[in-house]
């Protein structure tokens, strides 16, 4: 439960248990107070820009106004993160400033300069099978999160882009074509200013969807298409529309590359393979096998009330098996069906483990609370290695920003365990490994 109101800070109960307590109290402190001034910016970009201010213990915002000046009341206390964006909505052009961070007490006030980065430029073209593509969102965000900056861009009606405000190092470049709605993911590192032209070149796929057992048609199956690799960017997932009576299933404007394709169906178990689309890519056969699949019921594990939750599977190499399903909230959540074919897998239900074809019930609790105080004046990187040697996936992402001194860095909600920390620096090497025990509903407290 949340509570908010201008000049507090915003109070937070949380893994409240509804059922037992009658009277939910939420505390409510005094906010702190951010100011500062935004440069670096022309005053048409100021006036789309904000301010935020976020932390473990809430979030608050504020706008730019025509001077570059910013004031946000009722800030979280603690260590907060200060970021500014500037931009129109999603695929709009749009840019970001590297962020800061502070410790901020309880009713106190800091002063937080921000600069948005305005000498590197990169320009280029946009085009489909060398024709220019106009109107194309061109969206350069941070990979591996070696950088903190992203930016926007949509191309003219020659194909040209423009976009600046870019850290030097690598970025993973999505091209969205607006009249497709088909994405293409490639890679650019920036050092400075430079050119970078985009040629999607693409193909269509096409396949068939048959039952191993007697070799006919399966109707109304669902195809997922999606890069190999763990870095993609958003939208990488393709879905074809459900096959046809033949079994037949088309993807059109899929980039050139290597994929990973799957296909599912409820009584079938999941059959995916490992494919390549080139200028003429071979037709797809998939072959599905009767199944009952699992079924998950996912409960609170305090009180076994029923819960919604998010569930992703990959199989014991960590390939993705099944895209997310979508987030359901409240009591009465019905079980979750899953088509998978007999085999071992891991189901991410807050990074649980199970197995085999059968009904599971799953239970669920709040888990615990990581607190990694950083020695370092620059920011590293970490992620959590689980005890089958897998990177923990939860609802974070598989690599984090550790903040650097004097801040902390706040991981809730981690299952109960014993993991390693692994501590990269921005050259992805390991320059430190800690063994840390998550107990639950208790706070761990580790120097990195």
């Amino acid at each position: 439960f949340t509570a908010m109101k201008t000049g507090l800070a915003n109070g937070i109960s949380r893994d409240v248990d509804i059922v037992t307590q009658n009277n939910i109290r939420i505390t409510m402190k005094g906010g702190g107070t951010i100011t500062g001034h935004i440069v670096g910016l022309s005053a048409k970009d100021l006036e789309q820009t904000t301010v935020m201010a976020s932390s473990p213990n809430g979030n608050a915002s504020a706008p730019v106004d025509s001077s570059g000046n910013y004031r946000i009341e009722g800030a979280p206390s603690g260590t907060v993160r200060v970021a500014a964006r500037t931009g129109g909505p999603m695929m709009g052009a749009a840019r970001s400033a590297p962020g800061k961070t502070v410790e901020l007490e309880p009713g106190g006030a800091v002063q937080v300069d921000i600069e948005f980065k305005s000498d590197t430029v990169i320009r280029g073209k946009v085009t489909h099978n060398n024709l220019p593509v106009a109107g194309a969102s061109v969206n350069f965000f941070p990979r591996q999160g070696k950088t903190q900056t992203n930016s926007s861009a949509l191309s003219d009606s020659s194909g040209r882009y423009e976009l600046s405000g870019l850290e030097d190092g690598p970025y993973n470049v999505q091209v969205m074509d607006m009249k497709s709605m088909a994405p293409y993911t490639t890679t650019y590192d920036v050092h400075g200013s430079g050119n970078f032209d985009v040629d999607m070149h693409t193909s269509a796929l096409r396949g068939r969807v048959l039952d191993a057992a007697t070799g006919q048609p399966i109707e109304g199956a669902s195809v997922d298409v999606r890069p190999k690799g763990n870095d993609a960017g958003f939208f990488a997932v393709r879905t074809a529309a459900p096959t046809d009576s033949n079994g037949t299933f088309i993807l059109d404007s899929v980039a050139r590359g290597t994929y990973q394709i799957s296909a599912d169906k409820q009584g079938y178990g999941h059959e995916m393979k490992e494919i390549s689309v080139d200028e003429n890519p071979d037709l797809v056969e998939i072959k599905l096998s009767s199944s009952a699949g699992v079924t998950l019921k996912v409960v609170d594990g305090r009180d076994g009330t029923p819960l919604g939750a998010n569930v992703s599977v990959t199989d014991m190499q960590g390939n993705p098996v099944a895209g997310d399903l979508p987030f359901r909230f409240g009591g009465g959540a019905e079980p979750i069906k899953l088509a998978l074919s007999p085999g071992t897998y891991r189901v991410t239900v807050q990074a649980m483990l199970v197995s085999s074809p059968s009904t599971q019930t799953i239970a669920l609790t709040p888990g615990g609370t990581l607190l990694l105080r950083s020695k370092s004046s620059t920011a590293l990187r970490g992620r959590l290695i689980d005890s089958n040697g897998l990177p923990y996936s939860g609802m974070m992402a598989n690599t984090f920003r550790i903040t650097e001194s004097p801040g902390t860095t706040t991981l809730q909600n981690i299952a109960t365990g014993h993991y390693r920390l692994e501590v990269l620096d921005m050259s992805d090497r390991v320059v430190k490994s800690i063994d840390i025990d998550v107990l639950e509903g208790r706070p761990a407290e580790y120097d990195v």
